[in-house]
């Protein structure tokens, strides 16, 4: 088994496992959750993934990742 983080942003989580955007409170009752730390910047959760069964990188991640992490330009 190897590890993988997804990092927490608005509550929200990438399951890299499931390939999809959930409520960081569904994390909780998975088998595979490793850690949460919710202390660190930016907050992330750390979970247990079988490498043969892992999907390579997905590109729905991007489009997540820049949904809630967009930066605003300053005028």
């Amino acid at each position: 088994m190897s590890m993988v983080r997804a990092y927490i942003a608005g509550g929200h989580v990438y399951c890299q496992v499931d390939q999809r955007d959930q409520d960081v409170a569904l994390c909780q009752g998975c088998a595979r959750l490793v850690e949460l730390n919710d202390r660190s910047s930016p907050p992330y959760i750390a979970c247990e993934v079988d490498p043969s069964t892992e999907a390579g990188p997905d590109r729905g991640f991007l489009a997540w990742w820049f949904q809630h992490h967009r930066r605003s330009r300053a005028r």
